[in-house]
């Protein structure tokens, strides 16, 4: 069952490969393409064992056909078993070194690796040294949806996590499964692997069906090798052919129990029927002996067949009509169960199974599944269930007629929605429902059900962006926005209709769908009707504009929206006004002490948080697009926190006004806006305040090296949230202060 037949030279390639890596400590990836059943994955799992010796840790993931839009998912989940592997691997002194290593990496902003590798919980947890507050969530005193997070910070984050976790003594094995399903995850991969600002160690093992890309030269998998050439990743191509006639007669001969020589002609026909594909030789055999053309003989004591038979029979080349065939004679409730598991991609997990069996018309699930498992149809994985192979899957999924595949996951889906309470649901299950409800929008019609699901994917998607799944908050975004009315502003839908396509912008925005984020949030400001229900959809709006460097016209925006707010915006100021600001602001803040600036009291009030927000906002653009217009901002910002309590956007406006302002009075102000920072728990102000204050500030009182320490920390903090512009601020005087 263990043996390899004919993979000799490929399996040494594969051993040599990752011998280079863990000596090396460098990077590398090596891809394996092949037909379905051509034993690509089985190949990879025959190193384990050498791994693992070798000290190694191994995560593997498949991506599903079932479940495109959940790759990232997949990508993530690879990463998240890691955080279990080194917790169940090492001692709790190695275990207490790493969390300490993250500490010192991640700081205050290890929450965000949390938030995309929620098992680091389980190495803290077991870390009795680990500070808690260096894991606490985010701040959410304003705006609901107001982070950064995107596909840019997740790469960077796993980046740093692993320069931490992985290293030549401690090589990691990551095996990606079926990249003809990837997207552009895969482009996370490929910085891990390209990184050169760390001393990541990882072999990358992906193994795909040539067949089923080749003719897609723009497929991901191709921009994924394109990308490892020109990053200088050592990275290696390996195809696998049907297995040679004689190595497929040494399959035969241990498979039936007889000499080598008693079955080559046997051997003969089975390598032309099969083409040496293993999978197919091995369902060839199955059906040969279910057809009653291959059978033992008791009289003999060997197997025995006709040949001339065999030969003359007209069999399928498709080893998944040779399954389909076998599996038409099984029970119905068998059929069934394969039927069910199929609609769940390769593998059913636990709960589902639970959940299934607990309902009377699945009754018989987990008994049926340990039918298929005698059936050798699937395998035992610990709680969970899994198909042995994709073929066998797809076979499975065959078995409900192509016209009726939709209404069947649609079923379950709803069977699953109409049994639990979805607002309690955790996002697994919500995840899980939402994946087959959305085969069969179309078939929910009546506007009361309508609505109902709309909500349910809402808060599917909403799920999904607290864990970084971002390709699935915006496929759960989009179903939400099919299932609304054609008049979704009106009275009934109104409200829901703003929260689905807020949700919806910021989903496309951080997977950088820009067009579409911009098309979902010009529609909630062309129907709001207040400007406090357009607030939100103008600030992501104009961070889209940022982001495509459009500042002009994200000043106007920015200079519109505060004038809808009642401030009067002025086109320009004279320096003796702007004078007249700092001075103003100078003799308030010098009646104050360092504790009475700190102690104030916080702003409450909904209007004027929404005036700092948007001042904080065109603030930051004007530098680029009015920068005679930068220090009236700022000095209108610090303005607005003495005259009615400051806000978490204090600590920028106060730090580029002590850039401004002279001598020690501005470092005052810049360590206050460093106190500032740990009061309000605000890691997405630290790039902005840190390149202002270490950048301009701080150099002329403190050591360069310590200066340019934090710099480094700024730029770390900003990839990690998605704040792009100040981290590579951040990162442009890094590298001037270390080079003076």
């Amino acid at each position: 069952k263990d043996k390899l037949y004919g993979r000799g030279k490929e399996s040494s390639l594969i051993t040599d490969t990752f011998c280079r890596v863990s000596l090396s400590g460098t990077s590398e990836a090596l891809l394996i393409g092949g037909y379905s059943g051509s034993g690509k994955s089985r190949i990879v799992q025959s190193i384990f064992d050498q791994v693992a010796c070798a000290g190694g840790y191994i995560i593997s993931q498949k991506f599903d056909e079932q479940l495109r839009e959940s790759a990232l998912s997949a990508v993530l989940a690879a990463f998240d078993k890691l955080c279990l592997l080194i917790a169940e691997k090492n001692s709790p002194q190695d275990i207490q070194n790493a969390v300490n290593d993250l500490v010192t990496v991640f700081g205050p902003q290890l929450s965000s690796l949390v938030r995309v590798l929620p098992n680091i919980n389980i190495l803290l947890q077991g870390a009795s040294n680990a500070k808690s507050d260096d894991h606490r969530q985010p701040n959410q005193a304003f705006y609901d949806l107001d982070d950064t997070s995107n596909l840019n910070s997740i790469k960077f984050i796993l980046q740093m996590f692993m320069r931490v976790v992985s290293s030549s003594s401690r090589p990691v094995m990551l095996f990606l499964d079926d990249l003809q399903w990837a997207d552009s995850s895969l482009d996370i991969v490929h910085s891990i692997l390209s990184d050169v600002g760390g001393s990541s160690c990882v072999f990358f093992v992906g193994t795909y069906r040539d067949n089923e890309v080749k003719s897609q030269p723009n497929h991901p998998l191709y921009q994924f090798i394109r990308n490892l050439h020109s990053s200088n990743v050592n990275s290696t191509v390996l195809y696998l052919d049907g297995l040679q006639q004689d190595d497929l007669n040494e399959l035969v001969s241990d498979a039936l129990g007889i000499f080598p020589r008693l079955c080559l002609s046997l051997s003969a026909v089975i390598h032309r029927k099969t083409k040496g594909n293993p999978l197919f030789v091995s369902e060839f055999l199955g059906s040969l002996v279910h057809r009653g053309l291959l059978q033992f003989s008791v009289k003999e004591g060997h197997w025995v067949w006709d040949e001339e038979k065999i030969n003359a029979e007209d069999m399928t080349e498709n080893v998944i009509h040779l399954v389909t065939t076998k599996m038409s004679d099984l029970p119905v409730d068998t059929k069934t169960t394969l039927m069910i598991a199929s609609c769940f991609g390769s593998k059913i997990h636990s709960n589902i199974i639970s959940f299934l069996n607990s309902t009377s018309k699945y009754s018989f699930f987990t008994s049926e599944l340990n039918n298929a498992v005698a059936g050798g149809y699937m395998v035992e994985d610990r709680s969970d269930y899994r198909f042995v192979h994709d073929k066998i899957r797809e076979a499975s999924y065959r078995l409900i007629q192509a016209n009726e595949q939709k209404k069947f996951h649609f079923d379950i889906g709803m069977l699953m929605f109409y049994s639990g309470d979805y607002d309690r649901m955790d996002g697994t299950n919500s995840f899980v429902i939402a994946d087959q409800i959305s085969y069969g929008l179309d078939m929910i019609v009546y506007p009361p059900q309508r609505h109902t699901f709309a909500d349910f994917f809402r808060s599917a998607a909403l799920k999904a962006m607290k864990i970084s799944s971002f390709t699935s908050a915006r496929s759960y975004a989009r179903a939400a926005e099919s299932l609304l009315p054609t008049d979704c502003f009106n009275d009934s839908s109104y409200h829901l209709s703003m929260k689905i396509l807020t949700v919806l912008g910021k989903a496309c925005s951080a997977c950088g769908d820009v067009d579409e984020a911009k098309n979902a949030l010009s529609k909630i400001l062309t129907n709001g009707r207040s400007l406090e229900d357009k607030l939100d959809a103008y600030y992501y709006m104009i961070q889209l504009m940022i982001a495509q460097q459009e500042m002009e016209q994200a000043y106007e925006s920015c200079s519109d929206v505060l004038s809808q707010l009642g401030e009067t915006i002025p086109s320009a100021v004279d320096q003796k006004q702007v004078s007249a600001m700092i001075s103003g602001i100078g003799q308030a803040l010098g009646k104050m002490s360092d504790s009475e600036v700190l102690g104030m009291s916080e702003m409450d009030d909904s209007r004027m948080i929404s005036l700092v927000h948007f001042y904080d906002q065109i603030a930051s653009v004007s530098f680029f697009a009015n920068q005679k217009m930068f220090v009236f901002y700022s000095c209108k910002l610090v303005t607005l926190s003495l005259e009615h309590g400051i806000s978490k956007f204090t600590a920028k406006s106060l730090v580029q006004y002590g850039a401004v302002a002279s001598g020690n009075d501005g470092y005052r102000y810049g360590r206050l806006a460093l106190s500032l920072l740990q009061r309000f728990d605000s890691n997405d102000q630290l790039p902005a305040v840190y390149v202002t204050f270490y950048g301009y500030t701080a150099v002329r009182f403190e050591p360069i090296q310590a200066c340019a320490a934090q710099l480094k920390r700024g730029f770390e903090i900003g990839m990690s949230i998605g704040e792009t512009a100040n981290a590579f601020g951040n990162g442009v005087h890094f590298i001037h202060k270390s080079l003076l």
